[in-house]
């Protein structure tokens, strides 16, 4: 009697736990960020440059909180080795960008909120992004700090004296 009943525990327990290892796993949302050795105001304008091409929705700089509206349609994002593949109608995502306001240093973090509307009456699937805007973003802010400081530069340096004759 002992033994079935340690065997009957035994096969619950290898049910469970198989039926707790079958479950679906949530994807992970993965934020993208760079740090940047330039004051929090330089990176904000950098940012805003960037963004120029967005619908936003709140643009808050006293918080460093960025977040455009949904994009949908035509104005979504697609890879240059994507743009062959046609996205589903339903597909729309939004993009939050928080800038972290550090002593010297200033944080970029950029979160692709992207969701897949099947059909009118159910609910949104939520998607994991591949990350490839928040990349582009990450460089075109880059490339604008660069620019910005290249400007300052060349702007600060006296012109060169002209002679007289």
């Amino acid at each position: 009697m002992g033994f079935i009943k340690s065997a009957f525990s035994f096969f619950c327990f290898i049910i469970i736990l198989g039926a707790c290892s079958s479950t679906t796993k949530r994807k992970v949302q993965q934020d993208y960020a760079r740090v940047f050795k330039v004051p929090y105001e330089t990176v904000w304008r950098a940012t805003q440059q960037a963004m120029l091409n967005y619908p936003m929705n709140i643009n808050n700089m006293d918080t460093g909180h960025l977040q455009t509206l949904y994009i949908t349609g035509k104005h979504r994002y697609q890879a240059p080795h994507q743009e062959s593949i046609n996205l589903p109608s339903g597909y729309q995502y939004r993009l939050n960008i928080n800038l972290i306001k550090g002593d010297e240093l200033t944080k970029v973090v950029i979160s692709k909120e992207a969701r897949l509307q099947k059909d009118f009456f159910s609910e949104p699937q939520e998607l994991v992004s591949d990350g490839f805007e928040e990349q582009v973003l990450i460089y075109r802010i880059k490339r604008e700090i660069l620019i910005e400081n290249l400007l300052k530069k060349n702007m600060s340096q006296e012109p060169p004296a002209q002679s007289s004759n």
